[in-house]
């Protein structure tokens, strides 16, 4: 399961989560929040369209062995792909209860646009996908979630509260809104800057005289595997960069002439955040080493080694106040904002998650029982 299948995933889930208000008593409730409701339907629809998405992104194998497959998050918590779904489902789930709870108490409405929104989407799917008819698409609702067109219609409605309770807080204009000062701090406590002398002991791609990249008869890459002499030779020129570097050498320099992996657009440092471990997973590096790396002394240089596949010459640098907001660096942070909002907004809603009644069926159901959802 690939990190940016599973980032997907969330963003996803922030689209079509199937949560009902209370108004729908002919349904199971299986979350409360004071006044607000999300019933069994709701939930399956919401599991249903997940595990679709899971599915047809290709990131998951949709069998028994696919689904227990084993993942880690970015905190290091162990569990299955699908343990993982079914918590991330849960998780929001709550939170959008919590929200729709917030909607009513600060007397939030939705704006005409935003109603019409919701029937001009739901008016498009029918006509694109069922001929306008919503008897066959309520059918096809009713066959692969066992909810109807009105219970998807509440839906929406729910979605565009939630989305009202966190403009409202967290917006531009909103009193919660990220201040300066917290977006330093946040850019402090969770960013590194490293510069990375990358040295393949593996293989490479091989290059026609041009410098352009040599292809076979079938149009793939032409790949050289290293003999054991050439990995020698690649350990040695490691060590004489090492060996600079401690001499004082510009390790800017090194990074130019030496280094083989990391992109050199960004010679002069990479910014990495120190929960990420998309850095190792496509270097094939543990995440401890990783750890290692993000936890060095500002100045120091040390030489991380993943046998037989490449070595990494790391120097870790202070960070550049306000290089988040730097234009030159925008490919660097273009999460920065989400990922602050995210951390923001879960800081504040959590401690209320913790009161939302949970029914016990609702752990009991999981994503290898229900179908896979249609849109």
């Amino acid at each position: 399961m690939k990190a940016k299948i599973l980032c997907l995933i969330l963003a996803v889930l922030t689209l079509c989560a199937a949560v009902l208000s209370c108004s729908s008593e002919r349904k199971s409730v299986w979350l409360k929040y004071k006044d607000a409701e999300i019933t069994e339907a709701s939930y399956r629809f919401w599991l249903a369209t997940t595990k679709y998405y899971a599915v047809s992104s290709g990131g998951v194998k949709d069998t028994l062995e696919g689904w227990n497959e084993n993942y880690t998050d970015e905190k290091g918590n162990t569990g299955t792909v699908a343990e993982y779904i079914e918590e991330r489902a849960r998780d929001y789930a709550i939170r959008t209860a919590v929200k729709l709870q917030l909607f009513s108490e600060f007397g939030l409405t939705l704006s005409s646009e935003e109603t019409a929104q919701n029937d001009d989407y739901l008016n498009k799917l029918i006509y694109e996908r069922y001929g306008d008819s919503k008897s066959a698409f309520n059918e096809e609702l009713k066959k692969v979630y066992g909810i109807t067109l009105d219970d998807l219609e509440q839906t929406l409605t729910v979605e565009s509260k939630a989305a009202a309770v966190d403009e409202y807080l967290f917006g531009e204009n909103g009193p919660m809104a990220p201040t300066k000062e917290e977006k330093e701090k946040y850019y402090a406590d969770n960013y590194v800057r490293l510069q990375i002398v990358a040295i393949n002991l593996e293989k490479e791609y091989v290059k026609n005289d041009d410098g352009t990249f040599a292809t076979d008869e079938s149009g793939n890459y032409v790949i050289k595997t290293y003999t054991d002499e050439e990995r020698a030779a690649k350990r040695a020129v490691a060590d004489a960069v090492m060996q600079w570097a401690n001499e004082g050498e510009e390790f800017t320099d090194l990074v130019m002439e030496f280094s083989e992996q990391v992109n050199k657009t960004h010679a002069d440092g990479i910014y990495f955040r120190k929960s990420d471990v998309a850095f190792a997973d496509a270097n094939g590096i543990s995440r401890q080493t990783v750890s290692a790396m993000f936890a060095q002394e500002i100045g120091q240089v040390v030489r991380y080694e993943t046998p037989d596949r490449a070595i990494y010459i790391v120097k870790r640098l202070p960070l550049v106040e306000g290089a988040y907001a730097l234009t030159g660096e925008s490919d660097q942070f273009a999460t920065f904002e989400e990922d602050l909002l995210s951390a923001k907004t879960d800081a504040y809603y959590r401690p209320l998650m913790a009161e939302v009644q949970i029914d016990d069926r609702l752990y009991e159901l999981r994503v290898v029982d229900i179908s896979k959802g249609i849109l």
